[in-house]
């Protein structure tokens, strides 16, 4: 992760901005835009720590035993003239 991506796989209109040092190059799974799913599977060969961006105007559904980190990030969409 790292400022002024896409953190989505199915549009470049959308640019992260603001994003802490501390995530610079950790891996990052893009999801699509409208992705809107009720469970998120992932298997893993060694332990891992999982960091989940929810936007503010949404309420957080996250379990309980997510800890909130107090991070913030931008998600810009990028206008391009043509």
């Amino acid at each position: 992760m790292k400022n002024y991506i896409s953190p989505f796989k199915d549009t470049q209109a959308y640019k992260s901005d603001d994003v802490s040092s501390k995530y610079n190059n950790m891996h990052l799974l893009k999801p699509n835009f409208n992705y809107c799913k009720q469970n998120i599977t992932l298997e893993t060969n060694a332990p891992v720590s999982i960091y989940i961006a929810i936007e503010l105007h949404k309420p957080n559904i996250l379990p309980s035993e997510f800890q909130d980190t107090q991070d913030m990030m931008t998600v810009y969409k990028v206008s391009r003239k043509t």
